[in-house]
């Protein structure tokens, strides 16, 4: 005789099923908030101590420029913005990558 398998169980794969898909980090959400905030994208990844270095490291940067944005020449604005984009370009693509990574670990 074969067992019939209870309900219970089927229930219960079920929902760590849906559990395990809500709790996947999105690569795309994680480059967003990497673009935004500096580290906030490789703390929703997992990386939290490589998140808060680079969080440390937009305070440091971004702090400064800001409070001497206005006593610079429009040209070296300029540049400085520039390069804070590309920064934030380059920080979202890494961590889109990372989450990409972690998916696969974790699959």
């Amino acid at each position: 005789m074969r067992r019939k398998k209870s309900r219970k169980t089927s229930k219960r794969r079920k929902s760590k099923k849906q559990i395990n898909e809500f709790l996947h980090h999105k690569p795309f959400i994680a480059a967003i908030l990497n673009f935004f905030v500096w580290g906030a994208g490789f703390m929703y990844v997992g990386r939290v101590y490589y998140g808060f270095l680079w969080l440390f490291a937009a305070i440091l940067v971004v702090l400064p420029v800001h409070i001497a944005y206005p006593l610079l020449p429009i040209a070296v604005g300029n540049y400085l913005t520039a390069g804070y984009l590309l920064i934030s370009v380059l920080l979202a693509i890494d961590a889109y990558f990372d989450a990409v990574k972690v998916l696969k670990w974790k699959a």
